[in-house]
């Protein structure tokens, strides 16, 4: 981007039109460029009906043209997409009201984000091949208001009654408010760029500046969200609106530019011939940039003058007759440079030069009489760069003159074809076009003079003649210094690029997204109800996302909320692709993640590939025998009365189920109303692979995969071995009884777990799109078979599988209990793997009930101080407990009551209101409230300093802030029947962290008695890990540098 050539290229492309009361011409310049990178728009008529609405931009691409090409052809059916047609209509009514324009400038952000997001999924943006950006500076007028749109450092302005009435604000990263976000992106400013790079803090593309984790795309170091400023319009008042790039403003200020389009529009009323002089003056006043701009002139422009046209020829012949004198007067001294020429003249008083523009804006005429004059310049060759812009009438093989008409005919808005605009016509043969000014031919000069199309004022050597500099440039003095130069340059590069290498492979990885906070669990029926009708929903949730906000949770898991009939809550999914009614729409689960995509947060969905609900359509088509469906489940055959082997599902009595159609049995390892999929047949594992893709390009962030070790049965179907062989096997009606060596974690599991990772692997590949699988799984204590689902050394399955050994903490609360179950996960996960706890999920009893309200804060504590990634239970940040319903809902509770799950899943305590700030319903909630709703709940405990919540706030913040507590060592210190204690320590940091719980009894502990010298002796200065190796561990080996404040691998 930073490249020039040696002489400036000169071509343009013009285009003009009319319609809807206005007028617009356009213009724009490759220059001294190596490549042409800007684009424009020009829409007169929108799609929907709207027809009185007009479009027009200039994107200034950098290191590219891909991002300002693109958005030239699709960022206005972007914006069209992302608004509402019946709210741009209001907005477009007489005295429209302000929610009707605030929804006009709420669908332009929409539609920039929109449009940033979809060209962040391109091939060779997303791999890095292709990083290009693109600022952008639009109008939008509709019959009431102009509404000014800038992202960037392109600029705007409106002109009313001979004066700049507005203009828009260039987004630089040393403004304050770029610089503050800038920084809270972890990014910095110098030299006036962003990270000393990127001149611009806000543009499309650009995505090296946009994969900070945790940040929301208005978050980043560079942001595509635009300023809109609406201005009501005045018909009597307003004159013309200037869209250009900053390869104009860069020489012209907003008065200057202003000043200079009146003085050249009361001359001439082609505005593509005031455009190209709006250009030439620039690049004569110095501009090394691309330069585009597009006038748009409305009802209240200045009309030609006679008086101005005829000021603007006796300007003319007054410099031509200063030139003849000044070559005359030179005399047998020789033509002198027309540089010398333009020196002379800019130190006389030249009255009448056009305002804004000066001498520059002249340079082509006293050009054309220097050219005539000395007409050895032209046979040499010297003159370089094109000036004049005389016009004549072009055939149609010469140039394409094109004009604009309404657009007529755009019903539906693909975001995969972009707008096709047939407001472009060829004025000869009336063909279509398309709404990209690019592709038109440019508008030739003059053939018969070529050497008008060169100019000379400004050159890479200007101020003395290109022999004269070769002649000192090649004498030692000069040539010593700069070969100096040059290899010392080499060799600082040689040298910087060592010490990056050197950084890279010494860095330790940054931690992803999954691994900074703790992952929080919503079970939707229970978290916020929106509607009323005592049930919770995605709306409710997207009404909470503030809540994961004060608690820095980034990762949000919400149990499913697929189309189900409702038998298991949710895990019977009757369709993967639809939103079930009673949680909403496809509409508002894509609006919930794009609100928790805007805070930073990022959504885990549930996924459950072991099976359906018996209303599937590929059950019931199964059921008939219909293919490719017949084999999607596991059929036998088998009597009413007799089932084919002894297996036993998790809710009690046989897996089989005799279906009257079929004339089979069906197996299903839940309820009868979920019969298991069939992954022996592979188009099952093909359609269970395309919902998958289907969740992605949706956009979630991760899926945590249930019962996965359900998915395959042995084919033999032999009966499973009874844990007691004395026991009848008639009465064998339970789980427990039997060892599940044909229906669990069957060979081949794995490779289908690997084979869905790799999927997820494909979508991560965007930078900053990291897509998260987490493994459920109830292994008990075979711990070995848990640890599987982690992968090998050469193949990775899941992110990690959930911990659920923490669960079994209050069975034997004590120090020594807390160690034991720690250890067995910390000793048997395989070296380098990320550790993760668990102590509450929907299954399994709140830990105010498990193991006594008095323990929620220190298990909490436990949970927020281990290494690896938290998993908490909405509610247990506030110490909600399990509660007694009146009616039974859940099905495993309905077969064994002193099982039920519905204790735990009780609707969350937001504050003292009716139903705990839960729902408005005045028919009751789906499960009863807790009795203890008044104090314990969300509003009350955050004003509370020392309360539950805010205890679990200050350790979420305190985990992401400290390196020791982040990825520190994790060093067993003490237990016993009472207390845990162990210390978080990182080499290099002079501070370190003893974390010491009390599961006893007593509130005091005398911790001077235990092992004299083990911790009153510790130092920070000693690392601890260092003498106790077998007591300690950590992921992944860090040290930190304070000298350097980075971390290296160590």
């Amino acid at each position: 981007m930073g490249a020039f050539l040696d002489k400036p290229k000169t071509e343009k492309y013009n285009a003009h039109g009319e319609g809807n009361g206005l007028r617009f011409g356009l213009s724009s310049m490759q220059g001294w460029r190596v490549e042409m990178e800007d684009a424009h728009t020009a829409a007169v008529g929108l799609p929907h009906g709207l027809d009185d609405w007009s479009f027009f931009a200039v994107y200034d691409g950098h290191a590219g043209s891909r991002v300002a090409n693109y958005c030239s052809k699709h960022l206005l059916e972007h914006i069209v997409a992302a608004g509402s047609a019946d709210e741009l209509r209001k907005a477009g009514a007489p005295a429209p009201e302000t929610p009707a324009i605030e929804a006009v400038k709420r669908g332009i952000r929409a539609g920039f984000l929109r449009i940033d997001e979809h060209m962040r999924s391109f091939t060779d943006l997303r791999n890095g091949m292709d990083r290009s950006g693109s600022t952008a500076v639009a109008v939008l007028l509709s019959p009431e208001h102009l509404y000014f749109i800038n992202c960037g450092d392109s600029r705007a302005l409106l002109c009313r009654n001979a004066h700049v009435c507005f203009s828009t604000m260039d987004h630089k990263p040393c403004d304050p408010r770029e610089r503050e976000r800038i920084q809270n992106a972890g990014g910095s400013v110098m030299i006036q760029r962003v990270n000393g790079s990127l001149a611009v803090s806000r543009a499309l593309g650009d995505y090296d500046y946009k994969c900070v984790e945790g940040k929301g795309p208005t978050e980043q170091l560079v942001s595509p969200e635009p300023e809109v400023f609406e201005i009501a319009r005045s018909d009597a008042e307003d004159e013309f609106v200037v869209l250009a790039c900053d390869g104009i403003w860069d020489v012209m200020s907003n008065e200057e530019l202003c000043a200079f389009v009146r003085s050249r529009l009361e001359v001439t009323d082609d505005l593509e011939r005031v455009c190209n002089e709006v250009v030439d003056t620039c690049l004569h006043k110095g501009s090394r940039d691309n330069m585009s701009i597009v006038l748009v002139c409305l009802p209240n422009a200045p009309q030609v003058s006679e008086e101005a046209v005829k000021r603007d020829a006796e300007l003319d012949n007054f410099l031509e007759s200063r030139v003849e004198e000044l070559i005359e007067k030179a005399g047998e001294e020789g033509v002198p440079e027309l540089a010398h020429v333009m020196s002379s003249l800019s130190q006389e008083s030249i009255p009448n030069l056009p305002p804004g523009g000066g001498l520059a804006s002249k340079h082509s005429v006293i050009e054309a009489v220097y050219n005539r004059l000395n007409p050895q310049r032209e046979e040499d060759g010297d003159s370089c760069w094109a000036g004049s812009h005389k016009r004549r009438s072009l055939g149609p093989n010469e140039a394409r003159k094109m004009s604009l008409t309404k657009i007529t005919n755009i019903d539906a808005v693909e975001l995969q074809e972009g707008i096709q605009n047939s407001a472009f016509q060829d004025n000869g043969d009336d063909t279509s076009d398309a709404s990209s000014f690019r592709e038109q031919q440019a508008i030739s000069m003059s053939a018969n003079e070529p050497e008008e199309n060169e100019y000379t004022q400004i050159k890479p050597y200007a101020g003395m003649p290109k022999e004269v500099l070769m002649r000192y440039s090649s004498k030692a003095c000069y040539r010593i210094p700069r070969e100096i130069l040059f290899w010392l340059i080499i060799a600082c590069t040689l040298a910087l690029i060592a010490v990056t290498i050197t950084v890279v492979a010494l860095s330790p990885r940054c931690m992803s997204w999954w691994q900074l906070s703790p992952v929080y669990q919503v079970y939707p029926r229970s978290f916020k109800d929106s509607n009323g009708d005592g049930v919770g929903d995605l709306k409710g949730i997207k009404e909470k996302l503030s809540h994961f906000t004060y608690l820095n949770i980034k990762a949000v898991w919400i149990s499913p909320f697929y189309k189900s009939p409702m038998r298991d809550f949710g895990y019977d999914v009757e369709d993967f692709r639809q939103i079930d009614p009673l949680f909403g729409t496809m509409e508002e689960f894509e609006d919930l993640l794009a609100s928790m995509h805007d805070k930073g947060l990022k959504l885990i969905m549930d996924y459950i590939p072991n099976h359906t609900s018996d209303k599937h359509i590929w059950f019931q088509l199964s059921r008939n025998g219909t293919e490719p469906y017949k084999d999607y489940y596991i059929w036998t055959n088998c009597t009413r009365d007799k089932p084919p082997n002894n297996w036993v599902s998790v809710f009690g009595n046989s897996t089989w189920e005799y279906d009257e159609m079929r004339q089979q049995c069906y197996f299903h390892q839940f309820l009868k109303e979920q019969p298991d999929l069939n992954y022996r047949n592979p188009r099952v594992v093909e359609e269970m692979t395309d919902i998958i893709h289907f969740w992605l390009k949706k956009g979630v962030d991760g899926f945590r995969m249930d019962a996965v070790k359900h998915m395959l049965e042995a084919t033999h179907l032999r009966n499973e071995p009874q844990v007691d062989p004395n026991q009848d096997p008639s009465t064998v009606d339970t789980e427990f009884e039997l060892y599940h060596d044909y229906t669990y974690t069957q060979q081949g599991l794995h490779e289908i777990l690997t084979q869905w990772r790799k999927e997820l692997d494909i979508y991560s590949r965007e930078p900053g799109r990291y897509r998260f699988m987490v493994i459920e799984c109830y292994d008990y204590e075979e711990i070995e078979k848990t640890m599987r689902y982690y992968g090998t050394n050469y193949v990775i399955e899941s992110d990690f599988p959930f911990n659920f050994y923490l669960l079994y903490l209050p069975d034997n609360l004590s120090g020594n209990q807390a160690k034991r179950l720690v250890n067995l996960w910390m000793s048997k996960m395989p070296k380098g793997k990320w550790p993760n706890w668990v102590v509450g999920n929907h299954d399994k009893p709140r830990i105010g009930t498990s193991a006594g309200k008095e323990y929620v804060r220190v298990i909490n504590m436990l949970l927020l101080t281990l290494p690896g990634t938290p998993t908490t239970y909405y509610g247990e940040e506030i110490g909600m407990v399990n509660v007694n319903v009146s009616v039974i809902q859940d099905p495993f509770g309905q077969h064994d009551p002193s099982n039920s799950r519905d204790p735990q899943r009780t609707p969350m305590q937001w504050s003292d209101q009716h139903n705990a700030g839960f729902s408005d319903s005045i028919n009751g909630t789906w499960l009863d409230i807790a009795p203890d709703y008044s104090t314990v709940n969300v509003e009350v405990q955050q004003a509370q300093p020392d309360s539950t919540i805010s205890q679990y706030r200050a350790l979420s913040l305190l985990r992401e802030s400290e390196l020791a507590l982040a990825r520190g060592w994790f060093c067993f210190v003490w237990s016993d029947v009472n207390i845990f204690a162990y210390l978080r320590e990182l080499d290099g940091l002079n501070k370190a962290f003893l974390v010491v719980l009390n599961f006893g009894n007593d509130t005091t502990t005398d911790l001077s008695s235990v092992r004299q010298g083990l911790l009153l002796e510790y130092s920070t200065n000693q690392r601890f890990h260092a003498n106790h190796e077998s007591e300690c561990y950590v992921s992944e080996k860090a040290c930190y540098l304070p000298e350097l404040n980075i971390l290296y691998k160590c």
